[in-house]
């Protein structure tokens, strides 16, 4: 009877130790190696998980890294940006105060009004620097804004200030006074002279841009212009008076629009 060498193994193991030995087929066998070799795959599958899981953390990380390194740029940039905010402000302040001294003069109140209550805001210890920049940038903005509008307005003579006013107290009816039909009938309704002075005023400006500032009396007696050279009114001829009159009507949106003609001071 033939031996399998598995089983001449298992017998020779127990002559030399007398422990029992469990002799495996060769089928058996194969089947041991195979699971072995599947295990082996299986943990050098594993293994190449975790390594990419490491590369991956790794590039987060790097990338994380990165970030903290940009943010701490960013962090000390703004810590120069705060420490020059307050001087660019100032200086936004001079060059505001010194445009509006130099521009033609209209609105000039409403435009100191808005100036100095943007210096109360800077002089403010407990302003924070991103609003007086804010109230700075917002002021620019609307000078800015001047220069690209026609706009008519009402507001006392520039050469002699409140005689409509003074007109009007005296007699009602005068040609002086020269009430508009909407004032009339405010007074014909009851209203006092009290109750409507501070919508009376000597006649209206029209401004053209920063090109060119006119008044117009409103009982025609004055039509004048801004010599920006002189720095004096000068009187206007009768047709540019009518093209001020029409610019007039179309700034205050009683006519339709259309082209007018500015009165400019040209230089010799």
């Amino acid at each position: 009877m033939e031996v399998s060498n598995s089983a001449y193994l298992c017998l020779k193991s127990v002559i030399a130790t007398g422990v029992a030995c469990v002799a495996l087929s060769a089928p058996a066998l194969a089947q041991s190696d195979d699971a072995n070799v599947a295990q082996y795959k299986a943990i050098l599958n594993e293994i190449a998980n975790l390594q990419i899981t490491m590369d991956r953390q790794s590039v987060y990380i790097s990338t994380q890294e990165a970030e903290m390194e940009s943010l701490s740029a960013q962090i000390a940039q703004v810590e120069q940006t705060n420490l020059a905010i307050p001087a660019m402000i100032d200086k936004m302040v001079v060059a505001l105060d010194d445009h509006i001294k130099t521009d033609l003069p209209f609105k000039a109140g409403e435009r100191y009004t808005r100036l100095d209550s943007l210096k109360e805001t800077v002089a403010d210890a407990t302003a924070r620097p991103s609003d007086k920049m804010r109230k700075a940038l917002n002021m620019f903005d609307i000078e800015v804004s001047y220069g690209r509008s026609l706009e008519a307005y009402d507001a006392d003579s520039p050469t002699a200030a409140g005689v409509r006013r003074k007109a009007c107290a005296e007699d009602l009816a005068s040609s002086k006074c020269a009430l508009t039909d909407d004032l009339l009938e405010r007074f014909e309704e009851g209203a006092t002279f009290e109750n409507l002075k501070d919508m009376i005023f000597d006649g209206t400006y029209l401004r053209y841009g920063r090109l060119s500032l006119a008044y117009i009396g409103a009982d025609g007696s004055e039509a004048l212009r801004y010599n920006s050279e002189t720095g004096a009114w000068d009187a206007l001829p009768a047709t540019k008076a009518l093209e001020v009159r029409r610019g007039i009507r179309i700034a205050k949106g009683e006519s339709a629009p259309g082209v007018v003609s500015a009165p400019v001071i040209v230089s010799n």
